[in-house]
C-alpha cells in the first residue's frame, strides 16, 4: 500500500511564501539558518511574488480591454510587425520590397490591391542588389505607379555597404539611422548576406533576432527580412511566402 503524499506537496508557491512570511513575523523562522545558508540581504527581491509567472484564463483574456492590432497594409502587415519574405531565387522578393515601400510612402496599394493604412518613412538595406539595379527597379516601379520623385523623399536606401546585423558597430549605426529617419517599416535584404554566423545554426541567429526585436520595441518600426529558400526542383515552380 502506497503512502499518502504529504500535504506540503500540494501547496502553491504563494502558500509557501505566505507561510515563510508568517513564520518570520512570529519569530519561528530562526531555525532555518541552521539548515541552509542565508542569502545576501542585498541580493533579495523586495517581493518574491513579483517574480512568479502567473497565467490568466482564456475567459479572462477574452474580457480584457486590449487595443486590437492596427494594420499597416490591409490583410498583409500590421503596424510594428516583424516577419519575413521567403522565396526561391528569382521570385521577386526584392520587387515586393519596392512595391511595399512605394505604397507605404505614398499611401497607395501594395500589388495594386492591398491598401496601405499608414504612410511614412521607409528604410531599406540591400546587400545583393547593386546601386544601378536598385535605381532601375525604383524607376520602373515609380513609372508604373505614376509616382513623382517628390513623393518618395521618405524612402531611404543603404545599398551594398556590407552591413552585418550581428556586428556591434553596424547595430549602433542602424540604431542611429532609425532614430534619425523614424521609419515605420525597415527592410533587410537578404538575411544570408547580412550576418557573420551560419544560416543553418539557430544559435548564430539569436543575436540578430534580439537586435531586430530591440528595433521594433525601442524605435517602433516594423521589420522585414528576406530569406532564400532552396532552388525549385522544376522550372516554373517558384513561390514566395510571407510571415
Amino acid at each position: 500500500m502506497s503512502r499518502p503524499r504529504p500535504d506540503y506537496a500540494y501547496r502553491t508557491a504563494d502558500k509557501v511564501l505566505q507561510d515563510a512570511e508568517r513564520a518570520k513575523l512570529n519569530g519561528d523562522g530562526d531555525h532555518l539558518s541552521s539548515t541552509r545558508p542565508q542569502a545576501n540581504p542585498a541580493s533579495r527581491s523586495p517581493d518574491l511574488r513579483e517574480r512568479l509567472i502567473k497565467p490568466i484564463s482564456a475567459a479572462d483574456l477574452l474580457t480584457m480591454d486590449i487595443e486590437p492590432p492596427q494594420m499597416l497594409v490591409d490583410e498583409l502587415w500590421a503596424v510594428e510587425d516583424c516577419g519575413y519574405f521567403a522565396g526561391e531565387p528569382k521570385t521577386d522578393k526584392t520587387h515586393t520590397i519596392f512595391d511595399f515601400s512605394l505604397a507605404i510612402a505614398t499611401g497607395g496599394r501594395v500589388f495594386g490591391h492591398f491598401q496601405a493604412r499608414r504612410s511614412g518613412p521607409v528604410l531599406i538595406f540591400l546587400e545583393e542588389t547593386k546601386p544601378g539595379e536598385a535605381q532601375q527597379r525604383l524607376d520602373r516601379h515609380m513609372r508604373g505607379r505614376e509616382i513623382r520623385p517628390s513623393q518618395v523623399k521618405d524612402i531611404h536606401f543603404v545599398v551594398q555597404q556590407r552591413v552585418r546585423l550581428d556586428r556591434e558597430r553596424d547595430q549602433d549605426q542602424i540604431r542611429k539611422l532609425c532614430q534619425l529617419y523614424q521609419p515605420i517599416l525597415t527592410f533587410f535584404d537578404p538575411l544570408v548576406r547580412m550576418r557573420e554566423g551560419s544560416e543553418n545554426q539557430p544559435e548564430d541567429l539569436n543575436p540578430v533576432l534580439t537586435f531586430l526585436r530591440e528595433l521594433q520595441v525601442v524605435h517602433h518600426t516594423g521589420v522585414v527580412l528576406t530569406h532564400h529558400l532552396g532552388k525549385p526542383e522544376k522550372e516554373g515552380n517558384g513561390r514566395i511566402r510571407t510571415a
